[in-house]
């Protein structure tokens, strides 16, 4: 009995350190979901040059070979269900060709606690 009791005793502390470790996993938040979402919706032509992230926005600057591929990046960006408040300077549009830009969106916090975007 004694040898049961210890057992069940060695059970409930490793289950209540399983739980503290689960209910801290449920709050992290990775953002390297950001770097799934870019590579999954990022035109071949659109090279992304730094990213740096406050709070939930998200600001990439880079290159477009061409404004219609930025446009496109763009249109990908505003589809997707993690991101809102897309914002492109209209100054990044002047440029037909080697387009230098800037784009910033805020990044829905579920979807950083997701595994995939």
């Amino acid at each position: 009995q004694q040898t049961l009791d210890l057992y069940q005793k060695k059970f409930k502390e490793t289950n209540a350190t399983v739980a503290e470790v689960g209910a801290i996993e449920s709050g992290h938040l990775s953002f390297t979901q950001i770097f799934l979402l870019l590579d999954a919706i990022s035109p071949e032509s659109v090279a992304i040059e730094s990213l740096t992230t406050k709070d939930y926005t998200v600001m990439l600057a880079g290159q477009a070979a061409t404004r219609d591929d930025l446009l496109m990046f763009d249109a990908r960006l505003k589809e997707s269900s993690c991101v809102k408040n897309v914002n492109i300077p209209l100054s990044n549009l002047f440029s037909q060709n080697n387009v230098d830009f800037q784009i910033d969106f805020e990044i829905q916090q579920e979807c950083l606690k997701k595994n995939t975007l």
